[in-house]
């Protein structure tokens, strides 16, 4: 997928059903919170992990993805 056409890509991915979990890597910590606002934005369960967030606000994103809360964790690679 050329790079204008990822986020759409993407969300057409995360829109299908069958996709009950994920993961999506990205490489920088500013694009993992653009990605997370997207994702959010079209109505999708998320949290983003990167070294810039506080340790207690990472163990909770982990927790919410492991528990289910969240379906989709955007994470720096």
């Amino acid at each position: 997928v050329e790079q204008p056409d990822k986020r759409v890509a993407l969300l057409k991915i995360l829109d299908d059903p069958a996709i009950t979990k994920g993961i999506v890597f990205a490489r920088t910590k500013r694009t993992v919170d653009r990605l997370v606002d997207a994702l959010y934005d079209a109505g999708h369960a998320v949290l983003g992990l990167h070294a810039d967030l506080p340790l207690p606000e990472r163990l909770r994103s982990l927790a919410a993805f492991a528990d289910g809360s969240v379906r989709i964790l955007v994470a720096t690679d």
